[in-house]
């Protein structure tokens, strides 16, 4: 949720200020390289993990497929079409600030309500091995898709030079 919420805003930002090219330099880029992983990571976990746990009906169900579907494919097809920023290696790691720091605040949110946002992330009822394996598997598929950012940049842009 707090992903489509981030993209809301870049593409509130985006929709507003599409006429003014510096504004538009600054939430392409990193920016924009980050939520396209983030969200791409919504959709990902959401579709083979928590999809067959959530059945939701009515409106629900259709936000649902708007937030978990629609809203990743459409934004990660706009970033391969849109992008034109080459990244370099160092956004690899201020990529990685949001999920750890959200790691860490859904854990203190857990330990303080005892309620978990994700069933995979429960500490408590997974116990720490169980725990840790999840979220070193969660850390792969951030740095996966961040490296597979990092190259398509690269690719993105020499496609670009030569059309």
């Amino acid at each position: 949720m707090q992903t489509n919420f981030f993209v809301l805003i870049w593409l509130s930002f985006a929709s507003f200020y599409y006429n003014n090219p510096n504004v538009i330099a600054k939430l392409h880029g990193p920016v924009k390289g980050a939520l396209t992983i983030y969200i791409s990571v919504t959709f990902l976990v959401f579709t083979t993990i928590l999809s067959p746990l959530y059945q939701p009906t009515g409106f629900d169900a259709f936000f649902n497929i708007v937030l978990h579907y629609i809203i990743p494919l459409i934004f990660i097809f706009d970033w391969i079409t849109t992008e034109k920023v080459s990244y370099q290696w160092k956004y690899l790691m201020i990529w990685l600030i949001y999920p750890i720091t959200y790691l860490f605040f859904s854990q203190t949110h857990g330990a303080l309500t005892g309620s978990y946002l994700y069933p995979f992330l429960n500490s408590r009822d997974l116990g720490f091995l169980n725990f840790i394996v999840n979220v070193i598997l969660l850390l792969i598929l951030f740095v996966s898709l961040s490296l597979l950012c990092f190259l398509a940049s690269k690719m993105l842009k020499i496609r670009n030079k030569t059309f």
